[in-house]
């Protein structure tokens, strides 16, 4: 037999050498792209999270403050409920005590969400009441008339938006007696 006159292609050293370093840049090129690629993506993820972290801690210091000023208010209220129970145990009438007896025939309750009742509790008709809410409160106004008069054991329902986060939410009445008489004022905590 005889040989085949055709060449033979012969595959040299250099170009195997050139193909493996060509594909070991390319693998190298595609693994820096991939690690910033991925780098970036953390770098994003972590300042989204930072940002939640401080929304979270904002809300948390505005729901310590509330909490706070109702621990506060609550506190002076027990105050004044024990300094009464403490005058008439003793049966010694207090000024605290003879002003609310006298002049703060009010009842004030809440009958249900966003919805309260406000009595003239006392014996006598009161004259040109008007009312008013502060820190954080909005009341009804078609539902309390300013400068009107309340007779004894009349109660008026009204809606009232209260939030902590301002303030403590109080509602103030103020009332004349009978026939021009004493200007009166009484303050209530509106309760949640």
């Amino acid at each position: 037999m005889r040989a085949s006159s055709a060449p033979i292609a012969r595959v040299t050293c250099v170009d195997v050498l050139s193909w493996s370093a060509w594909t070991g840049n390319a693998i190298a090129l595609g693994g820096i792209a991939y690690t910033w690629w991925t780098g970036r993506g953390a770098k994003q993820a972590a300042a989204a999270a930072n940002a939640r972290a401080d929304k979270s801690l904002t809300a948390a210091q505005e729901a310590a403050a509330a909490q706070q000023r109702m621990a506060d208010v609550l506190e002076k209220m027990y105050e004044a409920q024990e300094h009464h129970a403490t005058a008439t145990l003793r049966g010694v009438p207090t000024a605290a005590t003879a002003s609310v007896d006298r002049a703060a025939p009010w009842a004030l309750e809440r009958t249900g969400d966003g919805t309260y009742r406000l009595t003239n509790a006392g014996a006598d008709p009161v004259y040109d009441v008007r009312i008013t809410a502060s820190d954080a409160v909005r009341l009804d106004p078609a539902q309390l008339p300013q400068g009107v008069d309340w007779p004894a054991g009349e109660a008026k329902t009204f809606h009232a938006v209260v939030s902590w986060r301002a303030g403590t939410p109080q509602l103030t009445v103020s009332w004349h007696d009978a026939g021009g008489g004493d200007a009166h004022r009484w303050e209530r905590v509106i309760p949640l």
